[in-house]
Protein backbone atom coordinates (compact mmCIF):
# COMPACT_ATOMS: atom_id res chain seq x y z
CA UNK A 1 0.00 0.00 0.00
CA UNK A 2 1.20 3.02 -1.18
CA UNK A 3 0.12 6.75 -0.58
CA UNK A 4 0.08 9.71 -3.06
CA UNK A 5 2.78 12.19 -3.35
CA UNK A 6 1.58 14.58 -2.37
CA UNK A 7 0.87 12.53 1.15
CA UNK A 8 4.55 11.63 1.16
CA UNK A 9 5.95 15.09 0.63
CA UNK A 10 3.48 16.66 3.01
CA UNK A 11 4.44 14.55 5.81
CA UNK A 12 8.26 14.30 4.98
CA UNK A 13 7.66 17.85 5.64
CA UNK A 14 5.89 18.02 8.61
CA UNK A 15 8.39 15.56 10.16
CA UNK A 16 11.25 17.71 8.92
CA UNK A 17 9.25 21.01 10.80
CA UNK A 18 8.37 19.04 14.27
CA UNK A 19 11.98 17.75 14.59
CA UNK A 20 13.63 21.12 13.85
CA UNK A 21 14.91 23.04 17.21
CA UNK A 22 13.51 25.86 16.09
CA UNK A 23 10.00 24.52 15.21
CA UNK A 24 10.19 27.07 12.14
CA UNK A 25 11.27 26.48 8.49
CA UNK A 26 10.81 28.36 5.59
CA UNK A 27 9.84 26.76 2.40
CA UNK A 28 13.22 26.78 0.67
CA UNK A 29 14.89 24.98 3.58
CA UNK A 30 12.40 22.01 3.38
CA UNK A 31 12.88 21.68 -0.23
CA UNK A 32 16.76 21.69 0.41
CA UNK A 33 16.46 19.30 3.05
CA UNK A 34 14.21 16.86 1.89
CA UNK A 35 14.99 17.50 -1.89
CA UNK A 36 11.41 18.25 -3.01
CA UNK A 37 10.40 20.63 -5.52
CA UNK A 38 9.86 24.04 -4.85
CA UNK A 39 6.92 24.53 -6.36
CA UNK A 40 4.84 21.27 -5.51
CA UNK A 41 6.07 21.40 -1.98
CA UNK A 42 4.84 25.65 -2.63
CA UNK A 43 1.58 24.06 -2.79
CA UNK A 44 0.83 21.36 0.03
CA UNK A 45 2.54 24.03 2.23
CA UNK A 46 -0.59 26.09 1.26
CA UNK A 47 -2.83 23.09 1.97
CA UNK A 48 -1.49 22.52 4.69
CA UNK A 49 -2.11 25.87 6.29
CA UNK A 50 -5.85 26.24 4.77
CA UNK A 51 -6.40 22.84 6.51
CA UNK A 52 -4.73 24.71 10.41
CA UNK A 53 -2.41 22.19 10.10
CA UNK A 54 0.45 24.88 9.83
CA UNK A 55 1.02 28.53 9.77
CA UNK A 56 3.13 30.57 8.73
CA UNK A 57 5.49 33.91 10.15
CA UNK A 58 6.06 36.61 7.24
CA UNK A 59 9.27 38.07 7.18
CA UNK A 60 13.25 37.10 7.11
CA UNK A 61 13.67 35.01 9.83
CA UNK A 62 10.04 33.70 9.09
CA UNK A 63 8.88 30.26 7.34
CA UNK A 64 6.01 27.29 8.56
CA UNK A 65 5.56 25.92 11.95
CA UNK A 66 2.79 23.45 13.48
CA UNK A 67 -0.52 24.94 13.82
CA UNK A 68 -1.43 22.94 16.79
CA UNK A 69 0.73 19.87 18.51
CA UNK A 70 2.17 17.17 16.76
CA UNK A 71 -0.30 14.65 19.02
CA UNK A 72 -3.59 16.24 17.61
CA UNK A 73 -2.17 15.96 13.91
CA UNK A 74 -3.04 12.71 12.36
CA UNK A 75 -2.47 10.78 9.13
CA UNK A 76 -5.78 11.50 7.62
CA UNK A 77 -5.87 14.77 8.74
CA UNK A 78 -2.82 15.01 6.40
CA UNK A 79 -4.29 13.27 3.80
CA UNK A 80 -7.77 15.23 3.46
CA UNK A 81 -5.51 18.16 3.31
CA UNK A 82 -3.44 17.54 0.31
CA UNK A 83 -6.90 15.63 -0.90
CA UNK A 84 -5.19 12.37 -1.24
CA UNK A 85 -8.05 10.17 -2.23
CA UNK A 86 -5.25 7.35 -3.36
CA UNK A 87 -6.42 4.51 -0.57
CA UNK A 88 -10.02 5.69 -0.54
CA UNK A 89 -11.67 2.26 -0.56
CA UNK A 90 -15.71 3.44 -0.68
CA UNK A 91 -17.57 2.83 -3.74
CA UNK A 92 -19.20 5.08 -6.10
CA UNK A 93 -22.94 4.42 -7.22
CA UNK A 94 -23.32 4.15 -10.72
CA UNK A 95 -19.41 3.63 -11.77
CA UNK A 96 -19.94 2.10 -14.92
CA UNK A 97 -22.24 -0.06 -17.08
CA UNK A 98 -22.04 -3.30 -14.69
CA UNK A 99 -21.98 -1.45 -11.07
CA UNK A 100 -25.22 -2.53 -9.94
CA UNK A 101 -25.80 0.86 -7.88
CA UNK A 102 -27.97 0.19 -4.69
CA UNK A 103 -27.89 -3.39 -4.92
CA UNK A 104 -24.81 -4.54 -4.89
CA UNK A 105 -23.59 -6.31 -1.38
CA UNK A 106 -19.88 -5.02 -2.13
CA UNK A 107 -20.39 -1.75 -1.64
CA UNK A 108 -21.49 -2.36 1.79
CA UNK A 109 -17.76 -4.00 2.80
CA UNK A 110 -16.15 -1.52 1.21
CA UNK A 111 -18.08 0.98 3.26
CA UNK A 112 -17.30 -0.96 6.18
CA UNK A 113 -13.58 -1.69 5.42
CA UNK A 114 -13.12 2.03 4.79
CA UNK A 115 -14.50 3.17 7.78
CA UNK A 116 -11.94 1.01 9.75
CA UNK A 117 -9.09 2.03 7.35
CA UNK A 118 -10.00 6.15 8.39
CA UNK A 119 -9.84 4.85 11.50
CA UNK A 120 -6.36 3.52 11.88
CA UNK A 121 -5.05 6.56 10.01
CA UNK A 122 -6.69 8.74 12.47
CA UNK A 123 -4.72 6.63 15.35
CA UNK A 124 -1.08 7.46 13.76
CA UNK A 125 -0.24 11.40 15.13
CA UNK A 126 2.58 13.04 13.79
CA UNK A 127 4.31 13.04 16.81
CA UNK A 128 3.77 8.98 16.64
CA UNK A 129 5.15 8.72 12.72
CA UNK A 130 8.03 10.99 13.39
CA UNK A 131 9.56 9.37 16.20
CA UNK A 132 8.75 6.00 14.69
CA UNK A 133 12.33 3.69 14.38
CA UNK A 134 12.87 0.73 12.88
CA UNK A 135 13.23 -2.23 15.04
CA UNK A 136 16.79 -3.83 15.36
CA UNK A 137 17.55 -6.92 13.71
CA UNK A 138 18.38 -9.49 16.17
CA UNK A 139 21.89 -11.36 15.72
CA UNK A 140 22.00 -14.79 15.73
Amino acid sequence: MAVNASTEYALRALIEIYSSKEGLLSSQQLCKLQKLPKKFMEQLLGSLRAADILQSTPGARGGYSLARPAEEITFLDVMQAVEDDSLDLTCAENKGEHCMGPDCRFSFFLEELSDKQNKLFDSYTLKKIATMRKPRRKTT
